[in-house]
């Protein structure tokens, strides 16, 4: 996996916010798996959608999922292979 700076990944998530779902799928795991990564890491995520601020520490616990294309801050590539 890549490594991003703190700069490129606070610069990505402006964009919008994400469930957990939508996270599950960026790393390929089901959210069942997502939910004790985040209990593991004791990352206390508030139901509903999770802002910008809160995704950047999943990111920097969890590092960025590769299918995430960080070259264009405008364009997000995200492969959804999770079923």
């Amino acid at each position: 996996m890549t490594l991003f700076s703190r700069k490129e990944i606070l610069n990505y998530n402006k964009m919008s916010t994400k469930t957990r779902q939508e996270l599950a799928i960026e790393y390929n795991v089901c959210p069942r798996t997502f939910r004790k990564w985040l209990k593991k890491y004791n990352l206390e995520i508030p139901s509903g959608a999770i802002p910008p601020i809160l995704i950047n520490k999943i990111y920097e616990n969890f590092g960025i999922p590769e299918k995430i294309n960080l070259t264009d801050e405008n364009q997000v590539d995200v492969k959804k292979d999770y079923k």
